[in-house]
């Protein structure tokens, strides 16, 4: 029992001495930028205490390739440097008596959020794909009515395609023509007695080949 006790306590002042010196994140004060990382961010602090400028310039160059290599995987470009630079001035709150290589951003400039890119606009009748409706659009401009007949015709074999490829829907060719008369805005349209199977049909020509 007593080799039992001797022993947990031996690992406790194992663990103990391991750990003894080790500071946790919480505990420490907050960085100022995440993205660079808390050891980049001591790096800079200590560097901008150096007396010797010219040695504190060779040294925060040194920083900035090691920066945009390891934490944004990206060569050093104008674009990286001055994100970079902007981050060593903030970190630093401008006091670093070396003129940077690019003009930096104010801390104002640095947290001013990117414009949102609006998703893209759903078009009507998505089921058919985007590629569809967009040939669709463009086919019904076409002057030549002749070539517009024409294409039309293919797009409604590709539509009625569609649905039976991916949606396992069998459709008319009058439930073909509506909707593609209401994509076109009444520009296109075809004969419903057309043989539109002939026109696009993957499966007959797998079948051929084989």
């Amino acid at each position: 029992m007593m080799e039992i006790k001797e022993n947990k306590s031996y690992r406790e002042e194992q663990r103990l001495g391991m750990t003894k010196g080790l500071t946790y994140n919480v505990v420490r004060e907050p960085i100022k930028v995440p993205d660079i990382g808390r050891i980049y961010t001591e790096l800079i602090k200590k560097i901008s205490q150096l007396e010797d400028r010219e040695l504190k310039a060779k040294l925060l160059q040194a920083i900035t390739e090691s920066i945009a290599r390891r934490i944004f995987k990206r060569s050093l470009n104008e674009e990286v440097l001055q994100r970079i630079w902007s981050d060593i001035v903030y970190i630093t709150d401008g006091k670093l008596d070396v003129e940077p290589p690019v003009k930096v951003l104010s801390p104002e400039e640095r947290i001013l959020e990117p414009e949102l890119i609006p998703y893209p606009e759903k078009r009507p009748h998505s089921t058919f794909g985007h590629y569809i409706t967009a040939f669709i659009d463009i086919a019904k401009y076409i002057e030549d009515k002749q070539l517009r007949d024409l294409l039309a015709k293919y797009l409604a074999a590709y539509m009625k395609f569609v649905m039976r490829k991916w949606h396992k829907t069998e459709v008319n060719n009058q439930w073909i023509n509506e909707k593609l008369k209401e994509l076109s805005e009444g520009m296109l349209e075809i004969d419903i007695n057309e043989d539109l199977s002939s026109l696009f049909n993957v499966e007959r020509k797998n079948n051929k080949k084989r």
